[in-house]
C-alpha cells in the first residue's frame, strides 16, 4: 500500500515476527487480489520527464485526483506525495523518478482488476492532458539518462538513494528508471505463503518474456527484450540471498502428472551443468508438440536462481 506508516513497536525475536505475519492468514473464502501500476509520465510537447513542481508538474497533478477522487493526501515534509481512499480500499503514490503508481483495492478477480486499472487510466487522463501530460507503460525509461530523471521529494528515498549504490552498479537505475505491475496474494498458512512466493518465482522468467518492454535507454536500443529484467536494471545481490532459501530441494514443487521428473531449480550459481533429460515426455514428442526442437543444452540465458529446471529439466 502506498500510504507510509509509522510503528514505534521493535520486532526483537524471530517470533515476534512470525507471529506478525501469521496474522496474516485468511481462510480462502477472504483472499484477494491486489494489484499495483506503475507508468512514466512525460510531457507530450517535447517528451520530457516530468518535475515535481510547477503549474504543470506531478504535485499539480496530484492535487487534481484528489479533487476528482475525493481522497486523502499523504504529506512529507508539506510536500504532497500521494493519496489514499478513506477506508484503505486503493492508493496513488509516486516512486522514486516519478513513476506514478496506484496501488490498487483488494479484489475478488482478474476482471475487477482490469476494470479498476481503466477506471483509474480515465481519472488520470481527465487530470493529465490539460497539463500536457501522458504516461507510457513500458519497464524502463526509454529516453531519459539517470541525472535528466526527476527525483521526488519522499523522506525514505534520500536514504534508498544512498544506499542502493550498494546492492549494484544499477541500483539507482532500478529505482529511478524502471515501471513494472506488481500483484499482492493473500494466503491461508505459512506452507500457502510459500508455495505462492516459490511458483511466482519460476513463473517469473515466463511472465517476463511474455511482457517484455523495455528495449530502449537513452534514446537507443540496449540489445535486450527487457532490459527491466534483465541486467540492465537488476541490483546484483538482492535476488539470489531470497531465491537459496526458496529454491531449496526439500521444498520444491510435487512430480507433474506428465511424468516429468521432480521439479529443481538450478542453483544461485551461474554456472550450469549438464543433468538427465526428462522421463517424459521424449524428445520426438516434445518437438512433434511444440513445433521447435527438444534443448539439449541449457541455454545461456537460462543460468540464474529464478529459471526452474521444469522448464529446462537438462540445467543442474
Amino acid at each position: 500500500m502506498a500510504r507510509d506508516t509509522t510503528d514505534i513497536r521493535s520486532i526483537e525475536t524471530v517470533d515476534e515476527l512470525v507471529d506478525y505475519l501469521a496474522a496474516g492468514n485468511k481462510p480462502r473464502a477472504d483472499w484477494r487480489i491486489g494489484t499495483e501500476h506503475e507508468k512514466f509520465p512525460f510531457y507530450a510537447d517535447g517528451n520530457s520527464p516530468v518535475p515535481y513542481g510547477g503549474e504543470h508538474g506531478i504535485k499539480a497533478l496530484l492535487e487534481g485526483m484528489q479533487r476528482v477522487l475525493g481522497w486523502e493526501p499523504i504529506i512529507d515534509a508539506g510536500n504532497i506525495i500521494g493519496l489514499v481512499e478513506p477506508t484503505g480500499c486503493g492508493a496513488i503514490s509516486l516512486e522514486p523518478g516519478g513513476q506514478f503508481e496506484l496501488s490498487g483495492a483488494p479484489l475478488e478477480t482478474l476482471h475487477q482488476t482490469c476494470r479498476e486499472g481503466n477506471a483509474h487510466l480515465a481519472q488520470l487522463r481527465q487530470i493529465a492532458e490539460p497539463l500536457g501530460i501522458r504516461f507510457l507503460g513500458l519497464g524502463g525509461s526509454p529516453k531519459w539518462t539517470l541525472a535528466e530523471t526527476p527525483k521526488m521529494p519522499k523522506s525514505r528515498y534520500d536514504i534508498m538513494t544512498a544506499y542502493m549504490p550498494k546492492v549494484g552498479r544499477h541500483g539507482l537505475d532500478m529505482m529511478y528508471r524502471t515501471c513494472t505491475i506488481q500483484v499482492n496474494l493473500d494466503f491461508s498458512s505459512e506452507a500457502d505463503m510459500r508455495r505462492k512466493m516459490q511458483v511466482s518465482l519460476k513463473l517469473q522468467p515466463l511472465s517476463t518474456a511474455l511482457f517484455a518492454n523495455s528495449p530502449f535507454t537513452e534514446g537507443a536500443p540496449n540489445g535486450l527484450k527487457s532490459w527491466r529484467g534483465g541486467s540492465g536494471a537488476t541490483p546484483t545481490i538482492s535476488a539470489p540471498a531470497c531465491c537459496r532459501s526458496a529454491f531449496r530441494p526439500s521444498s520444491v514443487l510435487p512430480t507433474m502428472s506428465n511424468g516429468r521428473s521432480t521439479c529443481r531449480c538450478i542453483s544461485s550459481s551461474a554456472t550450469a551443468a549438464t543433468t538427465t533429460a526428462p522421463t517424459s515426455p521424449s524428445a520426438s514428442s516434445w518437438t512433434a508438440r511444440s513445433g521447435i526442437p527438444f534443448p539439449t543444452a541449457c541455454p545461456p540465458w537460462a543460468t540464474g536462481p529464478t529459471i526452474c529446471r521444469r522448464f529446462f529439466p537438462m540445467c543442474a
